[in-house]
């Protein structure tokens, strides 16, 4: 309800529990092990004061368990959910077009130092970052990090014909749903507000550093 936890995970190879994600007010913390009954896989610990709603596991009461596939499938679109919610770009979205906008693209995992978009490739997806945290590299230098809910090279899904004039890598293990032009396109002329929020965002970063793109 208020204050944020911390999300950790033990790492055999560094024999240790590594940071993997801060969570807020909104988010759900547990809830795969709570649907299908397992053992927690991670430690959740307090960053700050916090009020949270605990609500207890009963047996027997939902008689019909998930599958893994299905429960993991459940646990993502909730955090996506949660990262579109908390995010100032996505204020202006009707929530019933939440769930047509959470069917875009594709969910993918990136490993800390893994590219999501290369320099000079065809600026044809662009990307919302569902946990984690990327970096944006201009010829070695650090233009911007971006978090939960930022939205990753929309100026080049916006333009046609135009290629990424920088690098976008994960700083941190990274959940981002990766959504094609063809698709973003479609949504927007569905719904006009978002492709204006996303124009101002594009005209922002573009003035805050002339003739470079993502």
């Amino acid at each position: 309800v208020e204050g944020r936890l911390g999300i950790y995970k033990f790492v055999p190879e560094r024999k240790k529990h590594c940071f993997v994600t801060d969570v807020g007010e909104g988010a759900l913390v547990g809830e795969t092990g709570f649907f299908l009954n397992q053992k927690r896989d991670a430690s959740v610990l307090t960053m700050e004061d916090y009020k949270a709603v605990r609500i207890k596991y009963v047996p027997g009461l939902i008689q019909n368990q998930p599958n893994a596939e299905k429960a993991s499938e459940f646990q993502w679109r909730v955090r996506y959910l949660h990262a579109l919610s908390a995010s100032p770009h996505f204020k202006f979205l009707p929530p019933e077009d939440f769930d047509q906008f959470l069917a875009l693209g594709k969910l993918q995992w990136f490993d800390t130092s893994e590219v999501l978009f290369r320099e000079l490739e065809p600026a044809d997806e662009m990307a919302v970052i569902v946990q984690g945290e990327v970096k944006a590299i201009d010829q070695g230098q650090l233009i911007r990090k971006m978090g939960q809910g930022d939205i990753v090279g929309e100026i080049g899904v916006l333009a046609p014909n135009r290629r990424r004039s920088m690098k976008v890598l994960a700083s941190s293990p990274t959940l981002a749903c990766i959504i094609n032009k063809e698709q973003l396109w479609k949504f927007f002329c569905q719904n006009f507000v978002l492709a204006v929020e996303f124009e101002k965002l594009a005209n922002d970063r573009i003035k805050n550093h002339p003739g470079k793109s993502r």
